[in-house]
């Protein structure tokens, strides 16, 4: 019998190194409290740039910065409308993933 400090994980699912990659590069990009606040901000619908930074009392130039970071990602997607440029979030999925970290965030407070 194996003792608990050398127990191997128990499932069998094997995760790619591209798949990896890709998780890692997306957390990185909302890894940060300015950029967690833009995805939060999204949770309740789309929004243009110069609405975010006002709302969050921020240049629109950081505010852009924050929000290509974040496309750069597939956190959220974006579309033209004339002058403005409007974000969403990619997909539900990125809710979910910002739930679950304030969740547990929360938890371990």
């Amino acid at each position: 019998m194996e003792s608990e400090r050398h127990k191997k994980p128990s499932h069998t699912h094997h995760v790619s190194d591209a798949v990896l990659t890709r998780a890692a590069a997306m957390l990185k990009a909302a890894g940060s409290p300015d950029r967690l606040r833009l995805l939060e901000c999204l949770r309740e619908g789309e929004a243009c740039v110069s609405g975010l930074a006002e709302h969050l009392n921020q240049a629109v130039t950081t505010t852009s910065n924050r929000l290509q970071v974040l496309s750069r990602e597939g956190l959220v997607i974006h579309r033209r409308d004339d002058r403005h440029r409007y974000y969403r979030l990619a997909d539900e999925h990125v809710a979910q993933l910002l739930d679950l970290a304030l969740a547990h965030a929360q938890h371990l407070d």
